[in-house]
């Protein structure tokens, strides 16, 4: 119900703005395209194109043969990274316990210094 209220009290930031481009700017010209044909785009000097099956492929079977040793290579660096990952989370949970060790000395410490301490009064 509040919720109405506040939509129909607000008007969105578009309502009554109209845009206007720059004089100095010349219009650009309209782009045909065909609408059947294949999405085709440049990455990394590579050209690559999406197919009716969902996939990106090279165009040039040279860039193909680079892309496949692209991936090869980050897939090979991935697998180091995830390894790395492991050794650092053990390292971590080594670490956690050694903190809760000294966190549980320091606690048995200050218990018998308090019973001492009220011992001696």
């Amino acid at each position: 119900m509040a919720w109405e209220s506040v939509k129909k009290h607000t008007r969105r930031l578009s309502d009554g703005m109209q845009f206007f481009r720059s004089p100095t700017k010349a219009i650009p010209p309209p782009v045909e395209t065909d609408p059947h044909a294949p999405i085709t785009m440049t990455l990394a000097d590579v050209n690559v194109q999406f197919d009716e099956s969902g996939v990106w492929t090279a165009v040039d079977r040279r860039d193909h043969a680079k892309m496949e040793a692209e991936i090869a290579e980050l897939g090979e660096k991935a697998r180091l990274l995830d390894g790395e990952n492991q050794v650092l989370k053990f390292k971590l949970n080594v670490v956690m316990d050694m903190l809760a060790g000294a966190k549980l000395d320091v606690l048995k410490l200050q218990q018998e210094l308090y019973i001492r301490k009220s011992g001696a009064k």
